[in-house]
């Protein structure tokens, strides 16, 4: 598959899972931190600026779908053949933790006033990030293991040049 068509096909899929947890995150943060007895499904200082609710709600999913989209959708960096893994990782995190950043302060997820709100981001999106990235590179690393057992078996015994030794070198 091309990347082009991979990419459209993650960016469908990276706009709606975006949208979907970008809501969910803001519903269960805001509701519990604001604990006014009212479910939220924007940050109020957001509500605020923009003037009406549906509007506000509507601009969230919208950019949480786009960051969604820089998410899983980017996510094709890492095919790129002519590109080292350190460099598509660089690009990849970079990209999404700019694009979190960007959405998180318009959305009021983060106040610039308040550093350790922009600490807290921060820690948070590293978090997820590793633990997915770990995630995707212990079930790849699996992959390959599997691909060279049977690559093995059906080449001459004795020769140990492998994809998995080239990786780990």
């Amino acid at each position: 598959m091309n990347l082009k068509k991979e990419f459209r096909q993650k960016a469908i899929l990276g706009f709606f899972v975006g949208a979907f947890v970008g809501v969910m995150i803001t519903v269960y943060t805001t509701t519990f931190s604001y604990n006014d007895g009212m479910v939220h499904y924007c940050v109020p200082e957001f509500v605020d600026l923009i003037g009406n609710e549906l509007t506000a709600f509507t601009l969230e999913v919208l950019l949480s779908g786009i960051y969604g989209i820089v998410g899983i959708g980017g996510c094709v960096v890492y095919r790129i053949e002519s590109w080292s893994a350190l460099k598509a990782f660089s690009v990849h995190f970079s990209t999404t933790v700019l694009s979190y950043l960007a959405v998180g302060l318009f959305l009021h997820w983060w106040s610039p006033s308040n550093p350790m709100d922009f600490i807290i981001m921060i820690i948070i999106f590293v978090a997820c990030y590793m633990l997915i990235w770990g995630w995707n590179y212990f079930f790849m690393r699996k992959r390959i293991e599997r691909i060279n057992e049977q690559l093995t078996k059906k080449r001459d015994p004795g020769t140990s040049d492998d994809v998995s030794d080239r990786i780990n070198k």
